[in-house]
């Protein structure tokens, strides 16, 4: 890092808080008291430096965030039909006549480019049969959604249907079929895979979370049980009664300095095929909107890569901004972020002030990102130290 009055946006990853000498480790940090001032003495991964001089009173805007406040939430949409298209669990003929098209429309905004107005859209649907019920609906659709979905090549929602089956709730694929062994013997669940045919063995009381290791443990990743309840045997393979259609959203990609970490950015509507209806000699045309959608969070995906690329920002604005353009004659910078990693924030403020005409104040930021863990030690042993010679009283994170 460069010390320069120009240098506003400071940021320091911390590792550990103690004396820093020629033998401390990358993201060593001290704070040190300097009269009316305070500096931090850091190692950096390049060496030792240190930040600019900063007066006590001109410390302002303090601001601390745990790691867990910074995660952000993949989308996650549970499909339903309206109740005016539902007659029991059938689907209701009178408003949703036999022969229409139901149709899930999504619709990308600025997928692979940087403007709101690029959309892709994806569209599934499903006829309407006589004496359809809900779940063969919600089946038909998501079968559709798979396949449909199935040549992006790079993915970008899970689907599959939510319901029931011997007492398990469960998201799973349309095409399973499951049996359920369930006895006192089956003390340690197992599952087999047999084309589209699951089979699960477990105990009566077995927990969601053992259920769900079994099914990775076999290489099962669409399926996913919810509420274990009280399971009971089923002895032919029989598909869920859906209730639902659930749509997930997935990770992108992530390339530091090149792709940031963001959520898709997408609408699910509901339309159906034109429904012809005559009154009075007069025809007329219609469409229906027939489905719901519950939108929750999903997945939550942690804040280390985004800290890492404010971490390569930040650099590029220290002398780094041309990194790659000679490739492969370029300086290698050297990053302490880990984006698998979590980060708590410290940050604040303060002003430089000169002398004679240069009295008017220069306004800085200093950012520390502090390896996070159950008890925010690190972020907390910073926020001790920089209390205990600056005056201030920030509270610790793990109050």
């Amino acid at each position: 890092m460069v010390l320069s009055t120009n240098q506003v946006r400071n940021l320091y990853v911390v590792k550990s808080v103690g004396a820093v000498n020629a033998g401390s480790t990358a993201g060593t940090v001290k704070t040190k008291s300097v009269e009316s001032d305070i500096v931090f003495q850091y190692m950096g991964a390049g060496g030792l430096t240190r930040s600019d001089l900063i007066n006590k009173k001109s410390i302002y805007n303090v601001s601390t965030r745990k790691a867990s406040d910074l995660v952000r939430y993949l989308k996650k949409d549970t499909i339903t039909l309206d109740t005016d298209y539902l007659s029991g669990t059938n689907v209701n003929l009178t408003t949703l006549p036999a022969g229409t098209e139901a149709l899930i429309k999504i619709v990308f905004f600025e997928y692979g480019a940087i403007s709101p107005e690029y959309q892709y859209s994806k569209v599934a649907a499903a006829t309407i049969k006589p004496t359809m019920t809900a779940s063969a609906l919600y089946t038909e659709l998501t079968k559709n959604l798979v396949d449909n979905f199935s040549t992006e090549e790079i993915p970008l929602i899970k689907f599959g249907i939510v319901g029931a089956v011997g007492g398990l709730t469960m998201t799973t694929n349309p095409r399973y079929k499951f049996i359920l062994d369930v006895g006192a013997s089956n003390t340690t669940p197992t599952v087999t895979k047999n084309g589209d045919i699951v089979t699960i063995k477990i105990i009566a009381a077995e927990t969601k979370a053992n259920i769900n290791t079994a099914l990775k443990t076999a290489g099962i990743t669409d399926v996913n049980v919810t509420d274990a309840g009280t399971a009971t045997s089923v002895s032919t393979a029989i598909g869920i009664t859906a209730t639902g259609i659930v749509a997930e959203e997935l990770e992108q990609p992530w390339t530091l300095g090149l792709k940031e970490s963001k959520s898709l950015m997408y609408n699910i509507s509901f339309n159906t095929s034109d429904i012809y209806t005559t009154a009075g000699g007069v025809t007329r045309i219609s469409n229906i909107a027939w489905g719901t959608t519950v939108r929750t969070n999903g997945a939550s995906i942690g804040n280390g890569k985004q800290i890492a690329d404010m971490e390569y920002f930040l650099m590029g604005e220290r002398g780094d901004i041309y990194r790659g353009s000679g490739f492969p004659h370029t300086i290698q910078t050297t990053y302490l972020v880990d984006p698998t990693k979590q980060y708590d924030v410290v940050e604040f403020d303060f002003a430089f002030t000169d002398t004679g005409v240069n009295v008017q104040q220069s306004v800085k930021h200093i950012t520390f990102v502090c390896e996070t863990s159950a008890t925010n030690d690190i972020a907390d042993a910073l926020i001790g130290d920089i209390n205990s010679v600056s005056g201030l009283t920030i509270p610790v994170l793990s109050e």
